[in-house]
């Protein structure tokens, strides 16, 4: 999700274009080897990072509370021996939280969720009716993403190919109002060219 949205580049993830970012944030390191929390949370999926993330920042705001409180000089050679450790795992707070409100910000503006559960739907579901309105309606949306639109239409195009009142010629019609980026398009031929011999939805864009 990181890669598809933001970009991983030799494990580094530019966020310079981020609003108010700071520099050290600029760009970010994501490395399963060097970084722990990034490690044990790899494969997890976008509502159970949210719930890792608040677990990191309960853990770091309860460390930071013991570092407010240096009285004696045995809280200041226990502060001079954990400072390393705090200051890591402000870093690590830092970065992830960065990251995840970047990937939240985004998953908002492009309506993400929306797009995830029905494709999840024409994978699973058949409901020709209303999967036909909610992608006329994404897709009509221009806040989603022209690869997200592309997407649909092709698990539409799969799942309905030999329904009697498929609506896919409809579909692409969409596709072109809204002037998808002919990169795209040629995913969608491409694939259902190795797909299908005697598709000939392919053949529509030249129409």
């Amino acid at each position: 999700m990181v890669h598809e949205l933001l970009t991983i580049n030799n494990n580094r993830v530019n966020l310079s274009h981020v609003k108010g970012i700071s520099k050290e944030l600029k760009e970010v390191v994501l490395s399963a080897e060097h970084d722990e929390f990034y490690a044990n949370n790899l494969y997890l999926n976008f509502g159970e990072i949210g719930q890792t993330i608040k677990e990191l920042m309960e853990e770091f705001q309860k460390k930071a509370k013991k570092h407010q409180k240096v009285e004696s000089i045995a809280d200041m050679k226990n502060f001079v021996e954990t400072y390393p450790l705090f200051k890591k795992l402000s870093g690590t707070v830092s970065k992830h939280v960065t990251v995840v409100g970047e990937l939240s910000s985004l998953v908002e503006k492009h309506h993400l969720l929306q797009v995830s559960e029905l494709e999840q739907e024409l994978s699973c579901q058949s409901d020709h009716s209303m999967q036909l309105q909610k992608i006329k309606e994404l897709i009509n949306n221009q806040q989603i993403r022209d690869i997200d639109a592309v997407r649909l239409v092709m698990l539409y195009a799969l799942h309905y190919e030999k329904y009697t009142n498929n609506d896919i010629n409809g579909l692409l019609n969409l596709l072109k109002s809204r002037a998808v980026s002919e990169k795209y398009i040629k995913v969608y031929k491409n694939y259902f060219d190795l797909t299908f011999d005697k598709f000939d939805i392919v053949d529509k864009f030249q129409d």
